[in-house]
């Protein structure tokens, strides 16, 4: 079977971001789909865009909407200047 991994704080997490991802680098208590739900509802909540994506102002405000700030710096940040050599906080 293949699996993506990303070696984050000394371990290897799955990517893109799952239950296991979110509960190994950011809140010990999503344990299953359901938990990882309301997680993601507080952190939409704490991390609201205008309208909807398009009306984000980079592709940090729209990934912090996603999946909150702590996986956003440890998983996209970097990866967004390796990959596209910009800040995602530029337009």
């Amino acid at each position: 079977e293949h699996r993506v991994v990303a070696r984050v704080d000394d371990k290897l997490m799955p990517v893109p971001a799952n239950v296991y991802t979110a509960r190994g680098l950011a809140e010990p208590k999503v344990l299953a789909p359901q938990s990882m739900k309301q997680w993601l509802a507080a952190v939409r909540a704490r991390f609201p865009l205008p309208k909807d994506d398009a009306s984000a102002a980079n592709s940090e405000q729209v990934a912090m909407h996603r999946v909150g700030e702590v996986l956003y710096r440890k998983l996209f940040e970097e990866y967004t200047w390796k990959q596209w050599g910009r800040s995602p906080r530029e337009r």
